[in-house]
């Protein structure tokens, strides 16, 4: 697999992380600065562990739960590396 070279082009403040059967991953929230693409690469460290996804799709989220006007991110699994951290 090619390394990948991350350029921060965007923020994105996440809100919620879910699995929807035949679709993926789906990561929402709102988009703080700059733009997000379909095919841009994003990394995720959770519990010490690092995924590396790439952007599949950017859905519109809305829910009558939700005040603000939310973005899905529905994400593709490249690759995950578990890093070890000293406690």
């Amino acid at each position: 697999m090619p390394d990948i070279n991350y350029q921060n082009v965007a923020l994105f403040k996440a809100n919620k992380i879910f699995t929807i059967v035949g679709i993926g991953l789906v990561l929402t929230g709102q988009i703080t600065a700059g733009i997000i693409n379909p095919g841009n690469f994003i990394m995720l460290n959770i519990k010490g562990v690092t995924f590396n996804y790439q952007i599949d799709a950017i859905e519109y989220v809305d829910s009558i739960n939700i005040k603000e006007v939310e973005i899905g991110l529905v994400l593709y699994l490249i690759q995950s590396i578990l890093i070890y951290t000293k406690i």
